[in-house]
């Protein structure tokens, strides 16, 4: 992953890419009149990545492009890393609460308001299908069902 083009100076791209042109590892130079600096930073990253390492591990280009190519490119992140516990004391982020409108009902209000319209055939899996009663737990149908429940133990 590369820094933003931004942040490239085109002056250090230009004099990485004549110190790996001068140093004969690649087949054919790479060209930086004519071109974009976008075109000329991939064909760096891509003649860098080609060089091959020696026997040890180590990169056997020029000491000067593999320090401008490490400044140039962002290592990739681990997915496979653990993630960090949280510190003791450390809060989880709540998500922000419903501003409060004026003449707005509450949920159990219009739970509430539900049941007194269903009468006597009202069960959860009824509040638990009716869109706007859902849309108002934010599709949380567990919600629905142990709100009923403690409307059901109040009467």
């Amino acid at each position: 992953m590369l820094i933003s083009m931004e942040m490239i100076k085109f002056k250090q791209l230009s004099a990485a890419v004549k110190i790996l042109n001068d140093s004969k590892l690649l087949p054919k130079p790479i060209m930086t009149v004519g071109q974009t600096k976008e075109l000329i930073v991939k064909a760096f990253v891509d003649a860098v990545q080609s060089i091959p390492d020696d026997k040890d591990g180590n990169w056997t280009g020029p000491v000067e492009v593999a320090t401008y190519y490490s400044e140039i490119v962002v290592p990739e992140p681990v997915a496979d890393e653990p993630k960090a516990k949280k510190e003791k004391g450390e809060k989880k982020a709540k998500a922000p609460k419903e501003p409060k409108v004026p003449g707005a009902e509450s949920r159990p209000k219009m739970l509430a308001r539900k049941v007194a319209e269903l009468g006597k055939k009202v069960t959860a899996e009824v509040l638990k299908a009716d869109a706007e009663l859902l849309a108002r737990y934010d599709g949380h149908a567990r919600w629905i069902e142990n709100d009923f429940k403690k409307l059901q133990e109040k009467k």
